[in-house]
């Protein structure tokens, strides 16, 4: 079976002479690209992608090895093959590091089409691979996703904690996806099938938190109800003295007490914890007990924030769309590139209602760039968005990018991504007037 015709060759040969024999005889059923020195062979590499790479082992001044290890450090699916009668000198270095194997430049037809086609079906199996690979990291799981480098690493990183008991420490921004890296290693672990309990922690009073989390007399609380799984406490810095206390205990003795109760309950749980920022801070500023942090920092993750991920931008996005849409929309392929360079102050939870915002201001089934609102501006009236009509939502959402821009209402119609006559008649006869000085 011959090859595909895309398929690609790069031959780096000293001698032009060799190179151009090569490229005749392999040029029939492929597209076969010359080089003579590691240099123009090295700028083929920055331009294109090739399945294999013919190399002249002898190169001066250790050009091949420095192919070699180019191929070797950014993971390429490219072939490696030695122009060479015997792999010696450099030839053997080279096979150490990695080349799949060497032909004889000058020996049978055959022998170097079957070489170099073997070596094609291999590089176009890892490529598939690799494909393969990332479609199944860019699955969300939760509100993850993996397609930046940066999200890949921690992922990784995340279900390597999956196989510890350890508690897990999640720091980072507002919004940026800690929760949902808490579910992605619960999900991984041995403990999937048991509870995942989710506390919220800030904005709780103190009695109000103690009673929800170890329970009151008869009541049993969360924790308990984490019996063998997962307990969540969301921003664990808000703890007060006493709950901070109760929690070490928890995780220093697998047991609680419920307030009033004079026996332990044993309670199994994997303790993981969120912090808007770096936790030890809080211990430094006398806020947090040292032994405490000690118990809570046995794995320790920075989830970065979403302006460091740009890549995430559009899986994520297709993500919300698919689920509060019904897969009814999608975007155009040029929407999203301006998200993908927006600060996202409000992180994956600002892009989703932005998505939101999107979808119900689409008209047929393509969101094209002019449906988008403005990254910065998306985190205008969110906490309006929950049991309000969209039309009421909507109204609010424009009055303060109207307040945003001094009630200019020409400023405020590009912001919001809309035609100025769309912005007058949603706004009917009640439109905020422009601010003036002596307002």
């Amino acid at each position: 079976m011959l090859p595909p015709a895309s398929a690609r060759v790069l031959v780096v040969a000293g001698s032009r002479s060799a190179g151009e024999r090569l490229r005749d005889g392999l040029g029939a059923s492929r597209v076969v690209v010359l080089a003579h020195t590691a240099a123009e062979a090295l700028a083929h590499l920055d331009e294109d992608t090739f399945d294999v790479v013919l190399l002249d082992p002898s190169l001066p001044e250790a050009g091949s090895a420095e192919i070699a290890t180019r191929l070797r450090a950014e993971e390429l699916p490219t072939r490696l093959l030695l122009l060479a009668r015997t792999p010696f000198h450099e030839g053997r270095a080279l096979l150490a590091g990695g080349a799949a194997g060497w032909v004889a430049p000058d020996g049978p037809e055959d022998e170097l089409e079957l070489r170099v086609r073997e070596a094609e079906l291999d590089a176009r199996t890892d490529r598939a691979a690799q494909r393969l690979q990332a479609r199944l990291s860019a699955q969300p799981h939760g509100e993850m996703v993996a397609a930046d480098p940066a999200s890949r690493a921690l992922m990784a990183a995340l279900d390597r904690a999956a196989a510890s008991e350890l508690p897990v420490l999640l720091e980072g921004e507002r919004g940026a996806g800690k929760a949902a890296c808490a579910r992605r290693i619960h999900a991984a672990s041995a403990r999937a099938a048991a509870p995942f309990v989710d506390v919220e922690c800030e904005g709780r009073g103190e009695r109000e938190l103690e009673a929800a989390l170890f329970g009151a007399g008869a009541r049993p609380g969360l924790a308990e109800a984490a019996d063998g799984g997962v307990l969540l406490l969301r921003g664990v810095e808000a703890l007060g003295p006493g709950l901070q206390a109760r929690l070490l205990r928890l995780l220093e003795s697998r047991d609680l007490f419920r307030a009033g109760a004079a026996r332990a309950i044993p309670a199994d749980v994997r303790v993981m914890s969120t912090c808007r920022g770096a936790l030890d801070a809080f211990v430094r500023a006398g806020r947090l007990e040292p032994a405490l942090f000690d118990r809570l920092d046995g794995h320790r993750f920075r989830v970065p924030p979403l302006r460091e991920r740009p890549a995430d931008v559009a899986p994520l996005a297709a993500h919300f769309l698919a689920r509060g849409a019904n897969g009814r929309l999608r975007f155009a392929p040029e929407a999203l590139e301006h998200w993908g360079s927006a600060r996202w102050p409000g992180n994956v939870e600002e892009l989703r209602l932005a998505t939101l915002w999107a979808a119900a201001r689409a008209q047929g089934e393509v969101i094209d760039a002019a449906a988008l609102p403005v990254p910065s501006a998306a985190r205008a009236g969110l906490e309006l968005a929950a049991g309000l009509p969209l039309r009421a939502v909507e109204r609010a959402y424009i009055e303060a990018a109207l307040r945003r821009n001094g009630g200019h209402r020409g400023r405020t119609a590009r912001e919001l991504g809309i035609d100025p006559k769309t912005l007058y008649n949603k706004l009917g006869t009640e439109r905020p007037r422009r601010r003036t000085a002596a307002s």
